[in-house]
């Protein structure tokens, strides 16, 4: 605490002041218990200076100012080691999304100029990972990157960052195939697994992970692609493309394969003869005479009743996928409500908290000018009485 030293010439003595006259003003200060000064005696006499209200809120704004900067690092710091995984996302947009070891979203990145219009109409960009990719579908959708006048891939691929531990693939599958029901479009869906060897190897070619496994494919062929031909092309573009590439197992497996025998169309060729025909007719009764075999309906029936059972069935398991994906959109639309009830309930709380806080301050300002009004008032008082 700072000292200030006062000198004067005493001119009065009370039971508890000394009066001096310093610098032409009379100054009243506390009387020592043993030390009684003579008037007209030269008394000198070190005052404690108080802070004042100003350097203590100097000393707040200074360490607040580094507070803020160390919970910044630390913030900063947690973000870059809580990623774990990496999930590439590429339709024609391509996006990289990192999240935690429970798929919670930390940061989303964008590889091309249709993944950076997806990524800035993201009004949610953090959450759980199935939240978002039910936002990017819902906008790819809009956007016309998904469409059902056309066939549609989305592709994923998951790098582990850390533990090497593979996410929940089949919950994946599921969080978009539901997304893709409740906007009404269909996509084939593809997941695979990498590492951070081969995300390397993307980086540098500044691609995402998915379309970078598809430039070395296409470049097995005679062909040559760069990473510029692939960077803002549609993965089911690419995907055909790769189609064309030349694949020699495949081209000596369909040289191999033994010629097929013609068939006759003998509704179309009524003079065919009877021997040549198929014989469709069921074996006769062995006990033979005067008794008439009943009528064969031919194997065409039952090749056609199988083929309604095996329609009927595919329907039945695409109505159960509809309504399993419906079921699972509302349970996600009752999850973001109950969230986004549980955020309104913080803000709220933390508002009134904000406003207790500000009210204690001005109550806490008011009592601090009270007292120095009551300060300076009996100051005033008392240099007027020894005036007097």
């Amino acid at each position: 605490m700072k000292k200030r030293m006062n000198e004067g010439i005493v001119v009065k003595i009370t039971e508890a002041h000394i009066v001096l006259l310093t610098d032409g003003r009379f100054r009243n200060i506390p009387r020592p218990e043993y030390d009684v000064p003579m008037i007209g005696e030269t008394y000198t006499y070190n005052e404690a200076i108080q802070p004042s209200w100003t350097a203590y809120k100097k000393y707040a704004v200074m360490v607040s100012a580094i507070m803020i900067a160390l919970i910044g690092y630390v913030m900063l710091a947690n973000v870059y080691q809580e990623e774990s995984y990496l999930v590439a996302v590429d339709i024609n947009p391509s996006i990289e999304i990192y999240t935690t070891d429970q798929m919670r979203v930390k940061h989303i990145e964008y590889l091309n100029e249709d993944g950076k219009a997806v990524v800035q109409a993201l009004e949610n960009k953090k959450g759980q990972l199935e939240d978002v990719l039910d936002d990017i579908v819902q906008i790819a959708v809009e956007k016309k990157y998904l469409s059902k006048q056309k066939e549609n891939l989305i592709a994923l691929t998951v790098v582990s960052l850390k533990n090497g531990k593979t996410p929940d693939e089949v919950g994946l599958m599921h969080s978009i195939e539901a997304s893709l029901a409740s906007n009404e479009v269909s996509s084939k869906i593809t997941i695979k697994n990498s590492d951070k060897k081969a995300l390397g190897e993307a980086r540098a070619e500044n691609l995402s992970i998915n379309k970078y496994e598809l430039l070395k494919e296409l470049n097995t062929g005679q062909t040559h692609w760069d990473a510029d031909d692939v960077r803002d092309k549609p993965m089911t573009d690419l995907v055909e493309e790769k189609k064309r590439v030349p694949d020699p197992k495949r081209d000596e497996q369909q040289t191999n394969r033994p010629p097929e025998k013609p068939k006759k169309d003998y509704d179309k060729n009524p003079q065919d003869s009877k021997s040549e025909r198929p014989n469709t007719a069921p074996p006769s009764n062995s006990s033979g005479k005067g008794q008439v075999n009943p009528p064969y309906k031919g194997q065409d029936d039952d090749h056609d009743d199988d083929l309604e059972d095996i329609e009927e069935k595919r329907r039945e398991e695409a109505e159960k996928r509809r309504e399993d994906a419906e079921e699972k959109r509302k349970e996600q639309e009752e999850k973001r409500e109950e969230q986004r009830k549980e955020r309104e309930e913080a803000e709220k709380e933390r508002q009134e908290e904000l406003e207790e806080a500000k009210k204690e301050r001005e109550e806490a300002e008011k009592d601090r000018k009270d007292e120095e009004d009551h300060n300076d008032n009996d100051n005033d008082d008392d240099e007027n009485n020894d005036n007097d």
